[in-house]
């Protein structure tokens, strides 16, 4: 629903793979400069995560946007977020979600986990709750383009979104960005996601 409507790691040097990263320069297409530590937060619900990451998050750009992550476990990882938007008829957003990781890349390869949430959204036809919490469901992938920059891309269906029930982009937790790591614990990213962020900046907790 979102994003249609706005148009809107450890182990090694970096491989090079063309394939992968000739997808995901031009799926992202943001030419940054790469630095020297693994990357380890995001706007969005991360793919990317290790056990033990911790990481609190305000997004701008369509309004604000908070957000908290948690690495509960070796391949869980637990969060929520909120947003306060100007476009209606979208309103303010919440979800909480949850992270399964099936691949974890580290700063060489490609991560990739699966994407459960809850969701509810002010502007929703009835109201923010329909006959039962909106779902989201769907899958996220991360892919260190160098060392401290990293390509995200989570495919999030709103499963209850009446208007656009098959969006691709739909779910708060939905999003395409590059996050950069300038310095240890702290992240800036760029890009367009589910809660309407642009920019936003991420700390380590």
């Amino acid at each position: 629903m979102i994003l249609a409507s706005f148009m809107r790691q450890t182990d090694g040097p970096p491989k090079r793979r063309p394939g992968l990263r000739a997808v995901a320069i031009l799926a992202l297409a943001v030419p940054i400069a790469g630095g020297a530590a693994p990357v380890r937060a995001s706007t969005l619900p991360a793919a990317d995560f290790q056990q033990g990451d911790r990481t609190l998050g305000v997004g701008l750009g369509f309004g604000g946007s908070v957000s908290f992550d948690d690495a509960f476990a070796p391949s869980w990882l637990g969060g929520m977020s909120a947003s306060w938007l100007d476009s209606p008829p979208v309103g303010e957003r919440f979800d909480l979600h949850l992270l399964y990781q099936f691949i974890h890349g580290g700063h060489s390869g490609l991560s990739i986990a699966g994407i459960l949430g809850l969701w509810a959204d002010t502007g929703l036809p009835g109201g923010p709750f329909l006959s039962m919490p909106p779902l989201e469901a769907g899958f996220g992938l991360a892919y260190p383009l160098t060392p401290n920059l990293v390509g995200r891309l989570n495919l999030v269906v709103p499963l209850f979104n009446t208007t656009r029930p098959f969006d691709v982009f739909g779910g708060p937790a939905a999003g395409l960005e590059v996050g950069y790591r300038f310095r240890p614990g702290i992240e800036a990213t760029l890009g367009l996601n589910g809660e309407g962020d642009l920019l936003g900046l991420r700390m380590s907790l």
